[in-house]
């Protein structure tokens, strides 16, 4: 579903118009739906996101 994300490349060239270009996208999913898948995809977002930061 990469090609209907239309926000994430606008921020990207916002950000790159202020200097910042080491930019990473994590997304939590699925909040239409609720329940589990939702619990899930924010459980692996919280993931992404400490890895990254231990990067």
């Amino acid at each position: 579903m990469a090609q209907a994300n239309h926000v994430e490349p606008h921020i990207r060239t916002v950000f790159g118009y202020l200097g910042i270009d080491d930019v990473h996208g994590i997304a939590a999913e699925y909040d239409e739906f609720g329940g589990e898948r939702l619990q899930a995809s924010l459980s692996q977002a919280e993931q992404d996101i400490d890895a990254l930061v231990a990067a």
